[in-house]
């Protein structure tokens, strides 16, 4: 006994003196005396921040010390704040809130300690945990365990299930209630009574209100925001005379354009009979003039952005960033060498190996900046054009010439005020063409008289470098993601800094590197768009949903990494068995130092207005 504490800080000098393990702190719990498990307890609440990565392996023992009734309150309640605390760390705000509500007022202060990370993140988990809640209940959805025994049922990584967390409910339906005061309480310290209003507005009405005042859904129609921010700057320096007037403006073209409707005139009165014609002769000019508007705006729709103009592709990452006289974000076509994927065998080796080859190649990427999410990059500019040796060849594939995928990134901090599913960011698209070795193995494989148990086109190649399997698994996921969304949710991002040691990535972010992330939400985190006019299918993903602190981390990516980093890019279906390994990624490509400052707007590039790389 003395030599474990030995081991351990004294209680009086705790805070002041560095603890450089807690091993001797946490093999007191085991200990049957009240008095030195609280003093264990005490100080390991001191010391958690620092080295939860130990704590962390006696999270059954402090669970278990937080749910036992035989000891004090002040016991179980410490216990169970340790053990918030190190669930924050791990990145699983649900079980630290659980346990923070558990772990009592005085060691869950949202008001006295607001500005903490801990607070912020678990207030921001309450929040969202409330409008999941109520949505469930207003939706008569039974079972707020099924999404997360779903979880567990699938043979995933765990460290691909981390980052796409939905925020299971499971565990926290009881202290809902709780939370929510305790949001309020700390509302009320902070803000004024009508922002207290707004938020109560924003929680109470089931989420309604917060899609329609703050998750207005991409306009198509730039023109007219254009057209309205237009009227405002025409008046001097934005005075209130100035706002009055370009409302008064756009009052009346919505009222012009509701003025259709005809009144009724009784044919025995001449005034009448004059009345209506004058009123004829007025509609027809209004009619002819909201014809030319529509041509015209139909001319201007037409003429689309082509696809990959924001950027410009270099031979090297060090290649100069100016064309023409401007600056854009540079990028090259990335090796699936460089990602690490599942192998053949690997539900029983858990090995993993570089991936054998891309199944796409990438021959565009555009880069730029938007208040809101732009949905279907493909429908809005040109397309690149997909030529093949055999051309003439009937597809009986479902794989497309053209695999868009496109990335919503939140570059703002994460704030409670904010909506979460969207808002403003950064969007990379790249353009995916299929290879000529994927387009002759699809052909192969779904010719009528093919039998996959007589085909040696691959006898001499090694397992781990073979493609049937992947292709196969691919086309597969074309052919059923639009209408099963459990086989659509196998699609897995992986993102990865390719120079860390330059970068200097921290341990919170580094751990992530080159690690898949499975995106998980269909509709939510992934949306499919099949356009098969244009030969082509698209893939976008957004990360505005994310966990509050997988936001917290692209922020300070942006901030401090960007412009320092080498970032690849690479996505890939997730092979469940071996029939469908090793894992190929479909396409990647590499964004070279790029840098927020020179982050092409959206509106100017769907308007033309914005500088282009290069021209067709």
């Amino acid at each position: 006994m003395a030599a474990i504490m030995a081991t351990s800080v004294p209680l009086s000098h705790a805070s002041a003196t560095p603890v450089a393990t807690a091993s001797g702190l946490l093999a007191m719990l085991k200990e049957t005396d009240p008095i030195l498990r609280s003093y264990a307890l005490t100080n390991l609440l001191k010391v958690v921040d620092t080295l939860w990565h130990e704590v962390a392996e006696s999270l059954p023992d402090l669970e278990e010390i937080a749910e036992d009734l035989d000891l004090d309150l002040p016991t179980r309640q410490t216990a169970a704040a340790v053990a918030s605390r190190v669930f924050f760390h791990l990145e699983e705000p649900v079980q630290a809130l659980r346990l923070a509500l558990e772990g009592g007022e005085e060691n869950f202060d949202v008001v006295n300690d607001r500005k903490s990370a801990y607070v912020e993140c678990l207030v921001a988990a309450a929040i969202e945990a409330y409008i999941k809640k109520k949505r469930a209940l207003a939706d008569g959805v039974v079972g707020d365990g099924d999404e997360e025994k779903k979880k567990m049922d699938d043979d995933d990584d765990e460290e691909e299930e981390v980052v796409d967390d939905s925020f299971s409910l499971e565990g926290v339906n009881l202290h809902v209630s709780l939370a929510f005061v305790n949001v309020m309480v700390f509302l009320a310290r902070m803000l004024p009574s009508s922002k207290i209003l707004f938020c109560l507005l924003f929680l109470g009405l089931n989420g309604g209100l917060r899609y329609v005042i703050l998750e207005k859904p991409f306009v198509e129609d730039v023109e007219e925001e254009e057209e309205e921010e237009n009227d405002a700057g025409e008046e001097k320096d934005g005075s209130k005379k100035s706002k009055r007037i370009s409302f008064m403006r756009v009052s009346l073209k919505r009222k012009r354009s509701l003025k259709k409707v005809e009144v009724p005139h009784d044919d025995d009165d001449d005034d009448g009979d004059e009345d209506n014609s004058g009123d004829s002769k007025h509609d027809k000019n209004v009619n002819d003039e909201r014809e030319i508007e529509t041509e015209k705006n139909k001319e201007k729709k037409k003429m689309k952005p082509i696809a990959g103009t924001t950027t410009l592709c270099v031979q090297n990452a060090t290649d100069g960033k100016v064309h023409n006289g401007h600056k854009f974000i540079t990028w090259r076509a990335g090796s699936g060498s460089n990602l690490m994927v599942r192998s053949y065998g690997y539900l029983s080796s858990k090995q993993k190996i570089s991936s054998p080859t891309e199944l796409y190649e990438c021959v565009r990427v555009d880069v730029f900046e938007s208040k809101r999410r732009v949905p279907n990059m493909a429908t809005r500019v040109v397309l690149p054009k997909a030529q093949f040796k055999n051309q003439d060849v009937v597809k009986k594939w479902h794989a497309p010439d053209i695999f868009v995928i496109s990335l919503a990134l939140p570059t703002e901090a994460p704030s409670l005020t904010r909506p979460t599913d969207d808002g403003p960011g950064v969007t990379i698209t790249l353009y995916l063409k299929m290879k000529e070795k994927t387009r002759e193995v699809l052909q192969r494989i779904t010719a009528p008289d093919y039998n996959p148990k007589t085909d040696n086109s691959e006898d001499g190649i090694d397992t781990q470098e073979r493609l049937v399997n992947a292709v196969r698994l691919f086309d597969e996921w074309c052919r059923r993601s639009p209408t099963d969304k459990t086989f659509q949710s196998r699609f897995k991002m992986i993102p990865q800094a390719d120079n860390p040691k330059e970068v200097g990535l921290p341990g919170w972010i580094a751990k992530y590197n080159g690690k898949p992330v499975l995106i998980r939400r269909n509709d939510v985190t992934g949306f499919l768009y099949n356009n098969p006019e244009l030969n082509a299918m698209e893939f976008d993903i957004t990360l505005h949903p994310f966990p509050y602190l997988a936001k917290q981390g692209l922020s300070y990516v942006k901030e401090h990494i960007f412009t320092k980093a080498i970032a690849s890019f690479g996505f890939v279906i997730e092979g469940r068995n071996d029939d469908e390994l090793p894992e190929v990624v479909i396409g990647c490509a590499q964004l070279c130092y790029p840098d927020p400052a020179i982050f092409i707007q959206g509106n100017d590039f769907f308007k033309g207005r914005s500088p282009q790389s290069f021209e067709e």
